[in-house]
């Protein structure tokens, strides 16, 4: 973790993670703009960071890190280092970053415009959902000021990877699916 801090002049620095493309598409503009009004309004040093594919030509700055792409090893030292998981697309068809995130006890704030990653925030108790810019000043602030809130929401998270998506639990599903298919055949087939 101190590596990747050191490489992107994070030491001693909070700092909220994007993962995936920079794209407008993928609400990469609407987080930049936020991260830097909570900045400005909080005055907290917290910065964003951005690793992804950079589709905007986004012009690193104060408080703004623009990884561009990084590899697997890189990815998950950026997480373990992160204290807050930012995902702001309203495009997502499950949320494997934030899937990530709960692996490493880190909790997530989504986009409410998107049913499924908002879904599953709540349905985990792994983060917090936020729709204009007042939601998410409220969401951010009480996620970086009160750590031991965050602590517990990272928790909810893994609990909810281990019990809905472990090879186990799957598999569990899978079986009582099949199981459910074949005796529902008509007999004597």
């Amino acid at each position: 973790v101190r590596r990747f801090r050191d490489r992107f002049g994070l030491s001693g620095v909070p700092y909220v993670l994007c993962l995936g493309r920079v794209d407008p598409n993928k609400g990469s503009g609407e987080a930049i703009r936020f991260m830097s009004e909570y900045r400005r309004r909080s005055g907290t040093d917290a910065a964003l960071v951005m690793c992804g594919a950079d589709m905007m030509d986004v012009a690193p700055g104060d408080g703004l890190v623009v990884t561009g792409f990084v590899d697997d090893d890189e990815r998950w030292t950026a997480l373990a280092g992160a204290s807050v998981l930012l995902q702001p697309s309203r495009q997502e068809s499950f949320g494997m970053t934030l899937a990530e995130a709960w692996l490493t006890g880190l909790p997530v704030l989504v986009q409410e415009g998107c049913d499924v990653t908002t879904g599953l925030a709540r349905r985990s108790g792994g983060g917090l959902a936020y729709g204009e810019y007042s939601s998410f000043e409220a969401a951010l602030g009480l996620l970086l000021e009160h750590p031991e809130r965050c602590r517990a929401l990272g928790d909810n998270g893994r609990r909810y990877i281990a019990e809905q998506y472990s090879w186990d639990a799957v598999l569990g599903r899978y079986e009582s699916l099949l199981e459910r298919v074949v005796s529902s055949r008509p007999s004597g087939r």
